[in-house]
């Protein structure tokens, strides 16, 4: 009875135990981005929930990120965020919208945003000269045209007619 007992104790012990580490990993979010110090490794940016872009990426990742700029673009994260980050610590940060992504480039190294925020209404994969899958991220001038970009409450975010490369693989 009192080694059943002390089992369960060091049982519920280490659930207590996993339960507070687990909560210790909170969601990134911008704030956290901004105030990361310059010498964060990408061993901390995946405890942090950050997905991990470099010649070592794998194919879950790369469906994550997918799937999450396939939601964005039918609505169905709205307000939800994915955060990628390269061997550089270039952050790229998507946010599903209504029924668009909006993204923007955050540099670790120089705590500065690289790149101004984009709206992007559609997605698409294409092969490269390399022979590698390219998978992007755009709005064409019919989506600019119609304004879309007005209807989408954050007034400094806006759309041009371009790409947005996310990732590269074989």
């Amino acid at each position: 009875m009192k080694k059943t007992k002390n089992v369960l104790i060091i049982l519920l012990a280490v659930f207590v135990l996993g339960v507070f580490a687990s909560g210790c990993s909170e969601k990134m979010t911008s704030e956290k981005l901004d105030s990361l110090p310059t010498d964060y490794n990408i061993e901390n940016a995946e405890k942090d929930g950050f997905i991990v872009i470099n010649s070592k990426s794998n194919d879950a990742q790369i469906k994550e990120i997918e799937n999450f700029i396939k939601d964005a673009l039918s609505g169905k994260n709205e307000g939800e965020s994915i955060y990628i980050i390269n061997e550089n610590k270039e952050v790229t940060v998507f946010t599903g919208q209504k029924v668009c992504v909006s993204s923007y480039v955050f540099d670790i190294k120089e705590n500065c945003m690289t790149e101004n925020p984009q709206l992007y209404f559609r997605w698409g994969k294409r092969t490269t000269e390399n022979g590698d899958t390219e998978f992007y991220v755009y709005s064409t001038q019919e989506d600019v045209d119609k304004g879309y970009m007005f209807n989408i409450f954050l007034q400094n975010i806006f759309s041009e007619v371009n790409e947005k490369t996310v990732y590269f693989h074989n």
